[in-house]
């Protein structure tokens, strides 16, 4: 035998002499009873089975990296192409301005030909109107359009011109003068019914239609549809609507912050009208506050290296999550004497996180053209419970002689919760510009369950939120 384990064994032989020597006390207290070894083994049980992992998700802040990571890529490439295409549309912008010119030359030289060939081809007669005879005297004139001392001369000595086929008017009356027109083409591309040109011309040019060249009317298309990526974090302040009949011990309810975020998109039917989708990942938070009656008990006290006695309550306790497991290890003053079955008033409050993802289905309608938009929302959202979990709570004993030793509380069963709900949302929105593609937004909303998160045998909870976000959004 070695002397390691000959030392351990007379170490043993020392321990087992000594605990066989000693004798018990008469009151007994230095000797355990089975409640006690009863109440730690429970204890170890208790505090193995309380143990939660609380290492925090980080795939969704993954995500929001990676999408922004496109995003920004996505932008870069965008600016790049859009350089190009403006190049492009200025050269192409040019070369229509250079055809658009020599277009209009060329119209404008044919329609000279052509008025030159219609005005001096057409043998025109004048009659010289005579004020003192009553008659008028035909005169056979053939005027070229390009001789401007003729146009003049005609100006300053006829008065009115006709057609050399009028007969001639009855002798004492005056003639009525017709006016012969020759119509003009002033376009060989798009032939269309133009306004006559009179023989008055010759007399006043100026009394001519002004003959303008129509442009096409191009038909105006509809808005294509458009796309727009968001990304926001925020904060929601989440409560509880109970409907039935609350547990005694529960006093009140209070709603907590709690952090909120997620990416979507929003497709543009028209220039008001869009819908949107996404995913968010957020969190409720609220606090209970418990008011306990317990009663002593002297069954499984134990006394503490202090000289304290300890004594260990195990509890189930309501809330509108479902049941919690309760353990409180409280301390008695050894110097107190408390009977046994005498109440001890004890003031509890917990606090409970429980994490969700939502894929929400909203209508926005958008006011506004510039930079600023406003808009407003109103949709379903559909919420999957993932977690469920209980924060350290805080227990303070109302009894002077019992003071708190130890407390643990463990998560309601994620079973006895709604995988899914389904919440009705309304919201506003407010937006502004940075460039063509990129801003800036803050939104607010409220949202409401419809489905119970929890459905209990007499109560039923259903949540409750105020959201405030904020975050980027990017046109595509």
């Amino acid at each position: 035998m070695s002397n390691d384990d000959k030392n351990t064994s007379d170490l043993r032989q020392l321990l087992k002499g000594k605990l066989t020597n000693n004798e018990a006390a008469p009151d007994g207290w230095n000797v355990p009873s089975g409640g006690v070894w009863a109440g730690i083994s429970d204890e170890l049980s208790a505090n193995s089975a309380t143990i939660v992992d609380k290492r925090k998700p980080i795939w969704p802040w993954l995500v929001i990296g990676l999408l922004a990571c496109a995003m920004l890529f996505r932008e870069c490439s965008h600016h790049r192409t859009v350089g190009l295409m403006k190049q492009e549309m200025i050269k192409l912008q040019q070369d229509c301005e250079e055809k658009q010119g020599i277009r209009n030359q060329k119209q404008s030289e044919q329609s000279n030909e052509m008025l030159s060939m219609a005005t001096s081809e057409a043998p025109v007669a004048f009659t010289v109107k005579n004020e003192s005879a009553g008659n008028g005297v035909e005169i056979n004139q053939s005027i070229s359009d390009n001789t401007a001392k003729t146009r003049m001369a005609a100006s300053q000595v006829f008065e009115v011109f006709e057609k050399e086929t009028i007969p001639e008017p009855p002798a004492g009356s005056s003639p009525e003068p017709k006016i012969e027109t020759i119509p003009v083409a002033t376009s060989i591309h798009q032939p269309r019914q133009l306004p006559y040109l009179s023989t008055a011309f010759f007399t006043n040019p100026l009394s001519q239609p002004e003959l303008r060249l129509q442009t096409p009317i191009i038909p105006k298309t509809s808005r294509p549809l458009g796309l727009i990526a968001t990304a926001y974090a925020g904060l929601a302040l989440t409560g509880n609507r109970t409907v039935g009949e609350k547990p005694g011990i529960i006093s009140e309810y209070k709603p907590l912050l709690a952090w909120r975020t997620g990416v979507g998109v929003e497709a543009t039917i028209n220039r008001h009208w869009s819908v949107l989708t996404g995913l968010d990942y957020n969190t409720s938070r609220f606090e209970t506050d418990y008011s306990l009656a317990v009663p002593f008990t002297h069954d499984g006290e134990f006394q503490h290296d202090d000289g304290n006695y300890d004594n260990q309550y195990n509890h189930s306790l309501p809330s509108a999550m479902g049941d919690y497991p309760l353990q409180m290890v409280l301390t008695r003053a050894s110097n107190a004497t408390i009977h046994e079955g005498d109440v001890m008033n004890i003031e509890l409050r917990v606090r409970q996180k429980t994490q969700f993802l939502s894929l929400p289905l909203q209508l926005r309608y958008t006011l506004g053209k510039n930079k600023w938009q406003m808009g407003f929302r109103a949709g379903a959202v559909a919420n999957h419970t993932l977690f469920v979990e209980s924060e350290k709570p805080d227990l303070k004993p109302l009894h002077e002689a019992i003071h708190q030793r130890h407390t643990s509380i463990g998560a309601p069963k994620l079973d006895d919760l709604s995988k899914w709900t389904f919440d009705y949302a309304v919201g506003l929105d407010c937006r502004y510009s940075l460039t063509n593609r990129i801003g800036v937004f803050a939104s607010t909303a409220y949202q409401r369950a419809i489905t119970p998160i929890y459905d209990g045998e007499s109560v039923d909870n259903y949540l409750q939120s105020l959201q405030l976000n904020t975050g980027f959004f990017v046109q595509f």
